[in-house]
């Protein structure tokens, strides 16, 4: 009996929950009754019970993988840092050590090394079998291992000490609004807010309910209309001009901004619910001078991690110092700086490639061409003039030699559609491929506004200000008109179909 029982649990799967999904608003006004209702010591424990129950129903995988991988990345980073608090200096290096492996194991085995042992051996030519490493893939193990790491890092560098309760730092990272796509935490940021009682206050209710709005507005109405373009231009891209394709390329720029910033949007809104503030993890990126500055406003909270856990440790270490040295000595001042902090940069870039996915177009896109451009501007000074739409279209325009390989989902056919923009740029279309035929003009009036409405909320953003302050500022008939105005676009022309957010694969 013993036995069967542990089979239903090991099949056992609760009903799915997406953000995109009236289980979801009635998940939250379930958390948030008893969060706000039971005693004041009961909230973090409600959080946790709330974000275990949210993970398993958003997650495919089965509640035993699922518990087992849970209480593996709980039990090491709990114990691992408790170790490493009361450990020398020599042993609290080995003890790091061996915390931050134990991560990046699960991390590599679970989400890379599928994919990586598949491009090896095909470009080795080995005869092997693949399958025995495509273990199960996990929704946000790339998001919680990161803030894992970083809690393990700042105990042994002494930023704070280890966690005592078990449970507060299984809320920190599984807590549920980040945890299936960031942004990636700290825990310096969220202990405090997590330990503190939290009042049902309306400004969080109401403030997180309007940026959840705003969130679903990008994603339905914005998002998923570019998203058409996208798909019918790079499904079919050996049909279309370089025109066409440059076209489409912008277009997956707009789609996947408004996808990743509006999922950002609703789980801020949703953790806001509770009173609880998360790390922004945009700034305006499309206003961007340069393609540093685009990284700086970029995925915000996955840029920081890299840096602080990653380049600056990497830069600092006694190999780059002496490598710097070597250099200064033989090349000069200059070269002894650069250098450090370009293999700094490749180190950066490369795991940063491997951590979007093992496989080749994603590493490429999102490692390898952001590194090289980055380098190339740095050394040779792209074009600069002295005139700020210049640079943000010049800037745009960079970001998408990266984006074109993630549209056509393969490296070779990435360097083919490269090649139909530079050999075919204006060459005739067939009236078959028209995309006309995938839009109505309600899409493409609504594409239009939608398009306005971010730009003119990131100009905003860009100078330190919020569209969300400006309405408030406006009579109360402007301010609702406005709200009502997003649900009744959402209701009626939001578009359910292909509601997956992008950086969920991650």
């Amino acid at each position: 009996m013993n036995i069967n029982i542990f089979e239903g649990f090991a099949y056992f799967r609760i009903s799915q929950i997406t953000l995109i999904d009236y289980k979801f608003f009635v998940f939250l006004f379930a958390s948030g009754f008893l969060y706000y209702t039971l005693h004041r010591r009961c909230q973090k424990y409600i959080l946790l019970i709330a974000s275990l129950y949210f993970y398993a129903s958003a997650a495919s995988t089965n509640l035993f993988k699922l518990s087992l991988v849970i209480l593996y990345i709980s039990c090491v980073s709990y114990f691992g840092a408790l170790f490493i608090d009361f450990a020398a200096d020599k042993l609290r290096k080995l003890l790091t050590w061996l915390a931050v492996l134990a991560l990046v194991s699960a991390l590599f085995v679970l989400k890379d090394a599928y994919n990586i042992f598949s491009l090896i051996f095909n470009i080795t030519g080995i005869n092997y079998n693949i399958e025995r490493f495509h273990f199960f893939s996990l929704l946000g193990l790339s998001y919680y291992t990161l803030s894992a790491i970083g809690y393990i890092l700042d105990v042994s560098w002494g930023s704070y000490k280890a966690e005592r309760n078990l449970f507060k730092l299984m809320l920190y990272i599984f807590y549920f609004p980040a945890l299936i796509s960031g942004p990636v935490m700290r825990y310096s940021q969220m202990r405090e807010q997590f330990n503190n009682y939290h009042a049902l206050e309306y400004n969080n209710i109401a403030y997180g309910l309007r940026r959840m709005i705003w969130g679903y507005f990008k994603k339905l109405i914005i998002s998923e209309r570019f998203g058409i373009i996208v798909s019918a231009v790079y499904s079919n891209y050996n049909e279309y001009d370089g025109l066409y394709l440059i076209f489409a390329v912008l277009c997956y720029a707009v789609q996947l901004y408004t996808d990743f910033s509006g999922c950002m949007d609703i789980i801020m809104g949703a953790s806001n619910l509770f009173g609880i503030n998360l790390p922004e993890n945009f700034d305006a990126p499309f206003f961007s001078l340069s393609l540093k500055d685009f990284w700086r406003r970029w995925h915000i909270s996955l840029g920081l991690w890299f840096k602080d856990y990653v380049m600056y440790p990497v830069q600092m270490s006694s190999f780059m110092i002496k490598t710097g040295k070597i250099c200064k000595q033989k090349f000069g001042k200059k070269v002894g700086k650069k250098v450090p902090f370009y293999l700094s940069m490749l180190v950066l870039w490369t795991l940063i490639g491997l951590w979007h996915g093992g496989t080749a177009h994603y590493f490429i896109a999102s490692g390898i061409v952001p590194f090289i451009l980055i380098t190339l501007s740095d050394l040779l000074g792209f074009i600069n003039i002295n005139i700020n739409l210049f640079n943000r279209i010049k800037t745009l325009l960079l970001m998408c030699v990266s984006f074109i390989f993630i549209c056509t989902s393969s490296v070779s056919k990435g360097l083919e559609a490269f090649k139909i923009i530079f050999t075919k740029f204006a060459a005739p279309v067939s009236s078959k491929v028209s995309l006309i035929n995938y839009l109505s003009l309600s899409d493409i009036i609504l594409m239009f506004l939608g398009l306005i409405i971010l730009l003119f909320a990131d100009y905003l953003q860009y100078n330190k200000k919020s569209l969300t302050q400006l309405i408030d500022k406006q009579r109360a008939l402007v301010q609702y008109a406005f709200i009502y105005c997003e649900i009744l676009l959402i209701m009626f022309y939001g578009m359910l179909g292909n509601s997956d957010f992008i950086y969920f694969q991650f």
